[in-house]
């Protein structure tokens, strides 16, 4: 399947926020995770009958904010899966404002048998990492902190 990107409009409300105003960075990854589910489905790495049986585990994730995240302000979040090995694949995820990039997120994700708990290949259940386009992202790799 190709790999497109997903868009999330959101506006911020108080009760993510803070004191001081500014987003939840629990919330941001919150939504973030979300909106990857809807990724996964749209392209095929993710669908009803893998449930119980497998997940899509988080295995690093690196973020970088410009500046904080306010209340009211109007942002889109996009993601898609960016590629990666036999074992994992890395997902980007940007943060728009006003037509800026003002963050984004690169995460590693890798695909766990539930019940044996061992990690393994898309491939012998059938899913197949979608063909990667070439795109800039505002965070292109993990890196560790």
């Amino acid at each position: 399947m190709k790999n497109i990107e997903t868009k999330l409009e959101k506006k911020v409300i108080y009760q993510e926020a803070d004191y001081l105003s500014e987003y939840k960075i629990s919330h941001l990854l919150s939504q973030m995770a979300d909106l990857a589910t809807i990724n996964a489905v749209e392209i095929g790495m993710w669908n009803d009958s893998l449930k119980g049986k497998y997940g899509w585990i988080l295995t690093k994730q690196t973020l970088k904010l410009k500046r904080p995240i306010m209340i009211e302000e109007d942002m889109t979040m996009t993601t898609r899966a960016k590629g990666g090995s036999r074992v994992q694949f890395t997902r980007t995820y940007d943060i728009i404002y006003q037509n800026e990039t003002i963050g984004g997120v690169c995460s590693l994700w890798t695909l766990i048998d539930l019940e044996n708990r061992r990690i393994i290949k898309p491939q012998s259940i059938g899913i197949n990492i979608p063909e990667i386009e070439d795109y800039k992202s505002y965070v292109e790799k993990y890196e560790p902190v």
